[in-house]
């Protein structure tokens, strides 16, 4: 038998036998390898997942600071039109009429300010109580005047305390403006009555900065996507960046503590309603109510009416705000069968309207939080 080519062959062309002659000639180590390990595997999608995590929060958080900016920047227009509004009370004329008299110069003094207090829950309304009801109340709930029954006064008449004790009557006009508010209450097309109260403050605040403010140009500085109607009840709102309305309190009291805007004085004062009566009439002495010049709203140990209250009748400034990401607010707004009274600083039911309820307002955003 001879080899050849790695092969065994009979001599005689017998049958060849093939030769394991690989064995013999092992080939050479190659230098590419022909698959990864498990564990290789295994870290490779760790990684790959650490850095799709990463991007992913980082996309959450740049997403979240754009919503936050917007909201922002549309509570910062919505700030600088209402507060134009707001602020022009203090030079305000407005048309007391006195039934019964005479009154004593203290008296047309209450009677100014508590006309100049109706006006503005007529003009600026934050919620549909402040507009509705007959001439002699300080407005009605909606459950008794629904939707499509309410009817404008002529005049607004209330009681006026007297300097020497008891009270007079005054009336105001009936503002034309507020029968404008009057037709968008009664054009709702909700009979959900619950549902009519639930986004009123943001409805109202809607209808406020359109009707009131800026000229008749109001819509111009907003763009389609600041405004939606929400609950689908024909009353547009303006909406945060998450799609939820935004909203206002007009005389926002208990916000006091949290405010940065509302007072100069240390919030350690502002522990309504239990601060000493120093602290109070320092506190009114030096932020006092500045649509009362006269210092009728006085502060006083034994309340006797509503321009004699326990708590200072110190500077408001409205409260506008976004319940933020998680899209509750945590503020009382006191949405149900409350009616304003011409007395801001009045509890009423025991909690003042704005008050913060634990922590789920911190992370709202407001015209009261500074330049954050």
């Amino acid at each position: 038998m001879i080899i050849q080519g790695g092969r065994w062959k009979a001599k005689g062309g017998g049958v060849a036998v093939r030769a394991r002659s690989n064995r013999g000639f092992p080939l050479p180590p190659s230098p590419l390898r022909p698959a990864v390990t498990l564990i290789e595997l295994m870290i490779t999608m760790a990684i790959i997942s650490i850095l799709a995590a990463a991007l992913l929060g980082a996309s959450n958080a740049a997403f979240e600071s754009a919503r936050h900016a917007r909201t922002k920047s549309i509570i910062t227009k919505i700030d600088g039109l209402l507060m134009e509004r707001y602020q022009s009370y203090t030079t305000r004329r407005v048309n007391v009429q006195y039934v019964g008299g005479p009154y004593s110069g203290r008296d047309q003094a209450s009677a100014r300010l508590l006309a100049i207090r109706s006006l503005m829950k007529l003009e600026m309304p934050d919620r549909w109580s402040d507009i509705l009801g007959p001439s002699s109340s300080f407005g009605a709930t909606v459950q008794s005047t629904p939707p499509g029954s309410a009817v404008a006064p002529v005049t607004k008449s209330y009681p006026l305390p007297l300097q020497s004790g008891g009270f007079g009557m005054f009336s105001t006009d009936y503002p034309a403006i507020t029968s404008t508010y009057l037709r968008r209450y009664n054009s709702l097309n909700s009979s959900d009555l619950d549902a009519v109260v639930q986004n009123q403050g943001a409805e109202c605040l809607f209808m406020v900065i359109m009707y009131a403010t800026g000229e008749g140009e109001a819509r111009t500085l907003f763009s389609e996507q600041d405004i939606a109607d929400t609950d689908g009840d024909g009353a547009p709102e303006f909406i945060d960046g998450w799609g939820q309305p935004i909203s206002w309190l007009r005389w926002p009291t208990g916000y006091a503590e949290r405010s940065t805007v509302m007072t100069s004085l240390n919030n350690s004062m502002f522990s309504l309603p239990t601060q000493d009566a120093e602290a109070k009439a320092h506190r009114a002495d030096v932020d006092h109510d500045p649509f009362d010049p006269f210092r009728r709203d006085r502060v006083v140990s034994s309340p006797q009416n509503y321009l004699q209250d326990e708590n200072p009748a110190f500077r408001l400034v409205p409260l506008i705000y976004s319940s933020g990401a998680d899209g509750e607010s945590g503020i009382n707004s006191k949405t149900d069968d409350y009616i304003a009274s011409l007395d801001p600083y009045e509890p009423g039911s025991g909690t003042f309207v704005g008050t913060p309820d634990g922590d789920v307002f911190i992370d709202n955003i407001t015209n009261h939080d500074g330049d954050d």
